[in-house]
């Protein structure tokens, strides 16, 4: 059985109302993606296991943390449509990316950190990247807003009726290898 590793944040991103009433989900992927603490809880992770090939896939292009992690002696890549081969330790990625599933595959990953929160469809294909080493290392990063709460509720079903074990790891402990 596969473990999906959810990381709580303490992170509440404060909802912007767009002029329809609705939430503008735009505005939200900005604000969670630009998210100093956030970044620098998903940054501690990726230095405690320095030996780990590791991607990390947003929803949206992640500046703040690709430069943050550029900051360590890690070697980090953003992958794209155009260079899905690396050999850098640390590997960035937005979802629209890794639809290229074959290029993925080839990377050889031993964690992969799910920084975003997305619908079932596509934890479906992230947890079937192919590369991932068994057993997989799944890191879901949990914060605690409306639109993330919303969606882990209909995530953490999709994880059990598809046999994942789920622990849960408290932003008070850095994130180490979690299989130790």
């Amino acid at each position: 059985m596969n473990t999906i590793y959810r990381y709580l944040t303490d992170v509440d991103i404060q909802l912007k109302i767009n002029h329809n009433g609705f939430y503008n989900f735009v505005s939200y992927m900005k604000d969670i993606t630009n998210n100093y603490d956030r970044n620098n809880q998903i940054l501690r992770m990726v230095l405690n296991n320095p030996d780990k090939k590791i991607l990390i896939i947003t929803r949206i292009k992640n500046v703040q943390l690709y430069n943050m992690i550029k900051t360590t002696e890690l070697d980090v890549d953003q992958l794209n449509i155009n260079n899905m081969t690396s050999n850098s330790k640390v590997l960035l990625s937005t979802y629209s990316n890794i639809s290229n599933i074959n290029s993925i595959n080839s990377l050889n990953i031993d964690i992969l950190i799910i920084s975003f929160p997305f619908s079932f469809p596509v934890l479906e294909q992230l947890c079937g990247i192919k590369s991932l080493n068994n057993p997989k290392h799944i890191i879901y990063i949990k914060d605690e807003d409306t639109i993330a709460n919303k969606y882990w509720q209909s995530n953490q079903h999709w994880f059990i009726q598809n046999e994942y074990n789920i622990e849960t790891i408290d932003n008070t402990k850095i994130c180490g290898n979690p299989s130790n």
